[in-house]
């Protein structure tokens, strides 16, 4: 009660739970490293455990695509567009103790299960999916959202998977309770911490419901998410594309793309802080995927070599501004239209800081 409570939710720390404790059991077993929990083997086995989880999470999303019938060359450019032409790698590998790469991981996970539930696999993947939605929702609450994605996921079939569903009347009681059982973690931390079973944490802090910052969340030069990863336009593409081909994916596209644009703009402080693009935007890179490699899976000829073409330098853009990110050339919090002309491609000493 006289302390300060930790406002943020669980499911990062459990994600890193394990890679810190065997970071800590190397620490006890070094006379000079500290005991506190915060020397360097810990820190270097919470980054390796971000490097894991980066790619158990590609290769899941892999899962998803190869599932959904995509051409291995479409589904190989859709996983280098995400890995290297996004803010993905800045959140594994220069930032893996924020929550970004755990809830890309677990979305992605939880899209491969739900998929092999779906399509006639064994019921215990129900199991799996409960569990992955109860972390994605311990690691950040506002990812709920993510069952948004089921149409985008599903198709057509997205009626039948909830018959299936309902069929399974002992897996679902099962899944339910495990759901259950890993939220009531979170509760547990609060009355543990303050006596509660519910405590808010971000006092002071919420959502503007009536402006949203939609157009400066997509294309301003503070964190767009399309101007700080263009790569990503082509997801417009393939959700136009999509309506066209497949009503419900395409609909649910646009569904999935508004609420959440909606919610990560509505936050009180939409450029969330400190930090490399648009970072709210990493966990729902697996959802992104799909019409970016619906997109890719239909191009031919002059067509494919060009969209190749311009996926390549936008990994090679995305990669040269991280690395100014990283040396203080671009700033960490309040980049503006006047100073991304001033550092636009450029490097050396003077432009760093400047």
């Amino acid at each position: 009660p006289t302390g300060t409570l930790n406002k943020y939710y669980c499911g990062t720390a459990i994600m890193m739970g394990p890679w810190f404790l065997i970071g800590h059991d190397i620490a006890l077993s070094d006379p000079k490293a500290p005991r506190d929990g915060l020397s360097v083997h810990e820190m270097r086995a919470i980054s390796i455990g971000a490097w894991v989880y980066l790619l158990l999470g590609l290769a899941a999303l892999r899962g998803v695509l190869r599932g959904l019938g995509f051409r291995e060359v479409a589904v190989a450019w859709t996983l280098l567009a995400i890995g290297l032409g996004t803010q993905l790698l800045q959140y594994s590998a220069l930032q893996p103790g924020w929550s970004h790469i755990h809830s890309f991981f677990a979305i992605s996970l939880f899209l491969l299960c739900v998929q092999r539930f779906a399509t006639g696999k064994s019921p215990w993947w129900m199991l799996g999916s409960s569990a992955l939605l109860g972390l994605i929702i311990l690691i950040r609450p506002v990812n709920a959202l993510v069952v948004l994605a089921l149409p985008v996921l599903l198709g057509a079939g997205t009626v039948g998977m909830l018959k299936r569903l309902i069929s399974h009347r002992l897996m679902l009681m099962l899944s339910i309770a495990l759901f259950a059982a890993i939220l009531f973690i979170q509760p547990l931390l609060w009355h543990a911490q303050t006596g509660q079973w519910y405590a808010y944490g971000y006092s002071g802090e919420g959502f503007h419901w009536s402006s949203p910052e939609m157009l400066k969340v997509l294309f301003g030069f503070r964190r767009g998410l399309f101007l700080w990863a263009p790569v990503l336009l082509l997801v417009l593409l393939g959700t136009a594309l999509l309506l066209k081909r497949d009503r419900v994916r395409g609909l649910g596209m646009v569904l999935y793309l508004v609420i959440n644009t909606y919610v990560i703009s509505a936050w009180w402080i939409w450029y969330y802080g400190s930090g490399f693009g648009s970072r709210p935007f990493v966990d729902h890179y697996p959802v992104l995927a799909i019409p970016l490699a619906f997109f890719l899976n239909e191009l031919h000829g002059w067509r494919r070599r060009a969209t190749q073409g311009f996926i390549a330098m936008c990994c090679a853009l995305l990669l040269f501004q991280m690395w100014q990110f990283h040396v203080h050339i671009l700033h960490h919090e309040s980049m503006d239209r006047a100073k991304y002309a001033h550092v636009f491609l450029r490097w050396g000493d003077a432009y760093k800081g400047s």
